[in-house]
């Protein structure tokens, strides 16, 4: 932990329930001020930026005979997402009996399997993520406070976001028993994938400060059998 030479007592922070000690297991703040205690007015920075440097997209079309490939893709690059999701998990871990951060105690809570996260369990642990435990001294400190570095992840993209395989007939001998001009059959897929640095639910579901706190669904896949006819 660091300590102060001048006083000889240790980092520590003012939030919360009175003053509270770092200890084991807490997360890595860096001191702005250099005054060996944390606080919001002094060692609060702005960091990272939720507007993407690059937006863009691109459609193509290609053709063989009666065949007919369409890909529509969209992509954006640098752009920094608070992952609040994981954040949640993590706070509704030390206060299980909140619903919601900063909410009231009713209702169902949903809890996550901490044996899918790596976070501090005891003395020379290298974990992500902070100790899960110590409710009142985390009361204190909020090591899983969602407006951290700790949380903040490249939120670049590159999503296939449709693609349109089609085969027209024409001329054949039934289409004119019919006085059809033109038969189209085709086959669409909808949010097909999407490749992204980002551990989070979906880069895309955002808000406009770039907090992913997952309050709805991502995209769904989803699939469409048509045929277009001409008489």
């Amino acid at each position: 932990m660091p300590v102060d030479p001048v006083k000889g007592v240790r980092y520590k922070s003012f939030r919360g329930n009175g003053t509270q000690y770092f200890q084991g297991g807490d997360p890595i703040w860096t001191d702005v001020n250099g005054d060996y205690a944390l606080d919001d007015a002094d060692d609060n920075v702005i960091t990272g930026n939720p507007d993407p440097l690059v937006t863009g997209g691109f459609t193509n079309n290609f053709t063989y005979r009666g065949f007919s490939l369409n890909v529509f893709c969209s992509f954006l690059i640098k752009r920094s997402i608070l992952n609040n999701a994981m954040g949640a998990r993590l706070y509704r871990a030390q206060f299980p009996e909140q619903l919601r951060i900063g909410g009231s105690a009713e209702g169902p809570v949903n809890y996550y399997d901490l044996n899918r996260i790596n976070y501090w369990k005891q003395p020379g642990d290298i974990a992500q993520y902070p100790a899960i435990g110590d409710i009142y001294h985390a009361q204190a400190v909020l090591p899983n406070r969602l407006d951290q570095t700790l949380f903040q992840e490249d939120g670049s993209y590159f999503k296939l976001n449709q693609i349109t395989l089609a085969y027209t007939f024409r001329g054949q001998e039934f289409m004119r028993r019919l006085k059809m001009r033109m038969l189209r059959t085709y086959f669409t897929a909808y949010n097909v994938g999407i490749f992204s640095p980002y551990s989070g639910p979906n880069p895309e579901t955002v808000t406009s400060l770039g907090r992913d706190d997952i309050n709805g669904y991502p995209s769904a896949t989803s699939f469409t059998l048509g045929l277009a006819v001409q008489f």
